[in-house]
């Protein structure tokens, strides 16, 4: 399974799953379904907020034939950069 779940991720050019991400996964079969993507796209979205992979992951679960538009609406990115206070 975790094999399966890192070639996705290879895919996209994202890291593999660490530990933690992968015990925190309940999906129990190999398959490209709307709850594979939404797992991996909570790990990617955790991960990093303005990558671009989430989109890459949505692009790749298309073309495998997943209908993702029920899916919930992928968050804005924002910076975590502050501004506006003097050094």
């Amino acid at each position: 399974m975790r094999d399966f779940l890192d070639a996705i991720l290879a895919f996209i050019n994202s890291e593999s799953l660490t530990e933690e991400e992968f015990d925190s996964l309940d999906i129990t079969e190999q398959t490209y379904t709307l709850d594979t993507y939404t797992a991996l796209r909570t790990i990617i979205e955790a991960r990093d907020n303005v990558s671009g992979q989430v989109d890459r992951l949505g692009s790749y679960f298309t073309a495998r034939g997943v209908d993702i538009s029920s899916a919930d609406a992928v968050p804005t990115p924002h910076s975590n950069i502050f501004i506006g206070d003097g050094l």
